[in-house]
Formats: structure tokens, sequence, C-alpha cells
């Protein structure tokens, strides 16, 4: 019996210090400290013994503390007697077989030179966090024993709190180590944010960690059948950031790279500003050019109402040109009968003027005839006057209610210039109706020039058939007159006879102007046709101009738009760009007074540990924490047959300490 609690001894002092070595390795900066030894017969001051304190729990499921206990390890220069202090409901010596001695809270034993341990199992169940676990299945919540042999998504929740019964020096300088293990025969789909998965054989390893001052959240979700899982592990050591894990250079360089950063934001700031001014000058540019666009469209829609109107005019000159072509082809075509009646009474009034010279020889019989043939003649040119006015009064009326107005050379230059951005086929219409306008004005020009001669024609004609009706009713009287007193006559047929040779000669010149005119103004009156069509067309032209105009502006307004938004966004980011200008100035100084703030709160080049177990206890150099909670499993179902035990191995029972 005393031979199997030595060696349960020796296997807690083992796993003591497999523990150390392994927690140890993260521990940095730990302190000395004097612990009282006593000689035999004598109390002396020991030099450098330190004791170390692994504090050891076990909890529920739930993170509910079950029991905790503490290996306390001594190392001791000299033998002699220890003493240590912490409320206690059980003790055992782990090193050796020598008598623990506790009275009032302390632990006193006799101990050789070297390492001594010993165990003591502690009233309080208090841990300087608070820790729960919670489980899910299916998104439902559910407890550790009824998930065990479920099968379904599990979630498991770890919370780690602040205890406020203990001292907070742990919850401030100690981080946690939190590992979940998986057996991934029966989970899949491990899904576990912040953590680091390892493989370690046929389990997946799930490790968190929790900063000291921080509370934790650590969540892990899997797919699983029938399910079950080993006991969770948390180990608590101090922090400790030391210069292997901040290296100096390193933090220069990312200062340095901070001082890059901010002269590069300064030149994107300056560059934003430039970009800036350039966006709003764009802005500024694409509104003056929709304002032109704007009066452009105004100056197309004036254009083509006066071409509108043009072509208006044009198409009535055209009709009353139609007009005007058809009477002077009756005129013509009359010509030659006027011409030839003119030439008859020409010819009779010269036969009279011989006959004055022998009056005796005078045949007043073909006297009769005469008074006949010369009211027909002047029936003849009444009609012919009748004629000429109604074609003269057309064509007045024609030129005044369709006035055409000579264009100046800046106005035909204005007109050019407009036309230089509508399509060819409108340009090319503007030639042909620069040609038209052109003969046109030839026309005009001609027909004001004659105007006044057609007016004194017709008044002449008028005179004339006056004249001749005189003769006539004069020759009637003559047919009963004596051939004697006709002798007084002679003169004025002499004079009327040279009258009328003048008369007919300029009433022939006359009508072979009318003919010659006819013949010729079928040129004009194909020119006036070709004006109608040709402002038709550039009217048609001067609308889809308009069109496009209007498409133009609605164009520049996009683009004046698009601009004004482009200006707003880039002032946005000069603006942002300047205030993060204006912060990042002093970011470099300010990270590295971070990062010193940082160095000297976890490099904890000042912590001195202090004990779990009691504040009485001095020269404390380390103190961890390893706990565990139960494993989730099915339940066996017990045998009826008493099955034979079996023998436990060295590393099961090391493993039972845990």
């Amino acid at each position: 019996m005393r031979k199997q609690s030595r060696n349960r001894q020796r296997m807690r002092i083992a796993a003591s210090l497999i523990m150390s070595a392994v927690l140890g390795s993260t521990v940095l900066g730990a302190g000395s400290a004097d612990v009282m030894a006593k000689e035999k017969g004598k109390n002396v001051q020991a030099p450098q013994v330190s004791k170390e304190e692994v504090v050891y729990s076990s909890l529920d499921n739930q993170g509910k503390v079950k029991e905790i206990y503490v290996v306390n390890a001594f190392n001791l220069p000299r033998s002699g007697e220890i003493s240590d202090y912490g409320e206690y409901s059980l003790l055992e010596n782990l090193t050796d077989t020598g008598a623990l001695t506790y009275e009032d809270g302390r632990v006193s034993a006799q101990a050789e030179k070297g390492r001594f341990y010993y165990q003591g199992n502690m009233v309080s169940k208090e841990l300087p966090w608070n820790i729960q676990i919670d489980y899910t299945l299916d998104g439902k919540p559910i407890g550790a024993k009824q998930l065990a042999g479920a099968s379904g998504k599990v979630g498991l929740t770890v919370l780690t709190t602040k205890n406020p019964k203990m001292d907070p020096i742990f919850y401030q300088k100690y981080m946690l180590q939190v590992t979940i293990t998986l057996d991934t025969s029966i989970c899949e789909n491990i899904v576990a944010k912040d953590a680091t998965l390892a493989n370690a054989g046929s389990d997946k390893q799930v490790t968190f960690t929790v900063m000291p001052e921080k509370e934790g959240r650590l969540e892990v979700k899997t797919d699983a059948s029938d399910f079950t899982m080993k006991g969770i592990s948390i180990a608590a050591v101090p922090f400790s950031a030391g210069t292997d894990m901040l290296d100096v250079k390193q933090i220069d360089q990312l200062t340095d790279g901070l001082n890059q950063l901010s002269s590069g934001i300064s030149q994107l700031n300056g560059g934003a500003q430039q970009l800036k001014g350039g966006a709003q000058a764009l802005q500024n540019g694409t509104d003056e050019l929709k304002n032109g666009v704007s009066e452009f469209q105004n100056g197309i829609a004036q254009l083509k109402e006066g071409a509108d109107g043009i072509s208006s005019g044009a198409s009535l000159l055209s009709s009353g040109s139609g007009e005007f072509q058809s009477g002077l082809n009756q005129a013509a075509a009359a010509a030659d009968e006027v011409l030839n009646g003119s030439g008859k009474i020409d010819q009779v009034l010269q036969f009279l003027k011989a006959g004055t010279e022998d009056l005796g020889s005078l045949d007043l019989g073909q006297l009769i005839a005469l008074p006949k043939g010369l009211n027909d003649l002047a029936d003849g040119l009444e009609g012919i006057q009748g004629g000429f006015a109604q074609i003269f009064q057309t064509l007045d009326d024609t030129m005044s209610t369709n006035p055409v107005t000579d264009l100046t050379k800046e106005e035909l230059g204005q007109i050019q210039q407009a036309m230089g951005t509508t399509s060819p086929e409108a340009q090319a219409a503007f030639g042909k109706l620069m040609g038209n306008y052109q003969s046109a004005m030839t026309f005009l020009k001609t027909y004001q020039a004659v105007s006044g001669n057609l007016d004194e024609l017709v008044n002449g004609l008028g005179t004339m058939i006056e004249n001749i009706r005189e003769i006539s009713t004069r020759l009637e009287m003559l047919q009963n007159m004596d051939p004697d007193s006709l002798k007084g006559l002679a003169d004025g047929i002499r004079s009327l006879a040279d009258e009328y040779e003048s008369f007919h000669q300029g009433l022939k010149d006359y009508m072979e102007g009318i003919q010659e005119m006819s013949d010729k103004y079928t040129e004009i009156d194909d020119g006036i046709r070709g004006l109608a069509e040709g402002t038709a067309g550039i009217s048609n032209g001067i609308g889809k101009s308009a069109d496009g105009a209007a498409s133009l502006l609605d164009g520049a307004g996009s683009l004046d738009g698009g601009a004004a938004q482009l200006s707003n966004g880039v002032s946005q980011l000069a603006d942002g760009l300047g205030t993060l200008n204006k912060e990042t100035q002093k970011m470099p100084d300010e990270m590295k007074k971070r990062i010193d703030e940082m160095m000297d709160k976890y490099t904890n080049q000042d912590f001195v540990p202090i004990s779990f177990t009691s504040s009485k206890n001095q020269n404390v150099v380390s103190v961890q924490f390893v706990l565990s909670t139960d494993e989730i499993k099915k339940e066996e179902v017990k045998s009826e047959k008493t099955e034979e035990k079996t023998k436990e191995g060295v590393w099961e029972k090391l493993m039972d300490l845990f």
C-alpha cells in the first residue's frame, strides 16, 4: 500500500514537470522571491529559494468548477523546513513519504535540497475566470448529455468573463488557450472563426486564444454523426510579448512605411486638388457648351421658320409665274393676228393718203368698208388691252404678295456658315436655292425696270383705240358727203396715215418683244419652280438640322450633368483626401506611441507573479492554470457479469490526474 502511494506521488510529480515544460515555453519575465527555510536548531535566510504553482481544475460540461487542486513546487538550495499557505481540504506529499503539517492555513514540512512537491485540494471553487459552455443541435439549445450520440449540425460556444470575486491580476495579465478536440471520423465540415486548426492523428484540434483583459466568445460548428467529444482543455499563463514577438527592426520598418504612406497621401492630396480644379473647369466648359448649343438650336429654329416662310412664298410665286407664263403665251399667239389687222389698216390709210393727191378720182365706195374694219381693229385692240391689263395685274399682284427681298453679303455669309453644320443633302439643296435666288432677283429687277413701260403700253393702246373709233365715226359721215367737201380732210388723212404708220411699226416691235419675252420667260418660270422646290428641300434639311440640334442639346445637357456629378464627386474626394492627409500627418508618431504603450503593457517586464493559494506566500516565480471539462460520451450499458479490471499502465495513471 505504501509502495502504491509512493508511485502515485512520483507520477504526479512527473505530470507537473511535463505541464511545466509544455506551458513554460510561453512564459517570459518571471520574477524572483525569497522563501523562509529552517535548519535543525536555528532559523536561516535561504538564498534564491523560489516557489511555483500549477493550478488544476476539473469542470463539468457547462464549465462549472467541480474541484481545484494545486501542485506546489519549491526549489531549495539546501535542506530545511518549508512553510506555505493556503485553504486546503486535503494535502499530499508528492516528493517523499515525509509528513505534512497543516495548521491555521499554514503548511510546513521538512524538505531535502533540490525540488520539493506537494498537492493541496482547495476549499474554494473560484477561478479568476467564469466559464460557460453552451451546445446546440440543428440550431436549438441542447444539454451535453442529450447531445451524446446525436447526429446533425452541432454548435458549441465557450464564453469566458472576469470573475469579480478574485484578484484581477490574473484576468489582466494571463492569456487563455482553449483547445477543443473533435474526432474527424464522426465530425465533418468543422468551422471555427479566429481559431487554429491542427491534425492530431484522427482528431482535429481547434485552438482559440483569449488575450488578457478580454472576454472570449469562442464558437465551433460541425456536422456530426453519433456525436461524442473529449474534454475541453484550457491553459492560462502570463502573456509576455518579448523581443521574439515584437521585433524592434520590424517596428521601425512599420513606422518608416507609415511615413512613406503619409508622404504619398500628401502627394495624392495635391493631385486630388488639381483634379478638383480640372473637374470644375470641365464642368464650366460643358455648361458653356450647353448654353452655346442652346443658342445654336434657337438660331436653327429661327432659320427654319424663315426657310418655311421662303418656301411658302416661293410656292405662291411659282403659281403666279405659271399664270403669267400662260398669259404671255396667249399674247404671243395673238400677236400675228393683231399685226395682220394693223397692217391692213396701215395699207388703207396709206391708200387714203395717196388718194388725197387726186380727190376728183377718189372712189368713195371704197370708204364704206373702212369704218367697219377700223371698228373691228378697235375691238381687237380692246381685247389685247384687256388681256395685257389682266396679265400685268396678275404679275403685279404676285410680286406684291410674295416680295423677294435682296440679302446682304453679311446675311448670305451667316446663312452659309449655318448651313456648314447641316447634312450634305441640305447643303446641295442650298446650292440650288442660291442659283434660283439669283435668277429670281434678275427677273425681279427686269420686271421693276419694264413695269412702268407696260403701264404706258396699256394706256397707249387705250388712246389708240379711241382715235381709231373716232376715225371710223368720221369715215361713216363721209359716205354721205360731196367729194368736193372732202378736200378739207386731205391734210387730216395724211397726218393720220403718217401717225398710224409709226404706231404700226411700234406695235410690231412691241409684239415681237412679247413673243421673245414669252420664249425666254420659260427659263425664268423653270427657275422659279426650281426655287420653290429648292426652298422646300432646304426647309426640310433645316428641319432635320433642328432635330439634330435638339438631340445635340440633350447630349450637351447630359454631358453637363455628368460633368457636374464628376466635379461634385472629385470635390468630395479632394475634401476627403484633405481630411485624410491632415489626420495621417500625425499617424507615424501616434502609431509608434501606441506600439510603445502595447510593448510596455504586454512584455510584462515589471510583472511579479502572485500566489493563487494565498497572498501570504512570497518568492512566487510562476503560477499556471490547467483546466479540463468532462468528456461527452454515451452512457455504457452495465453488464451483469463482473468483468476483470484491466491493469492500468503508467500513461493511463498519468492521464487520470487530469
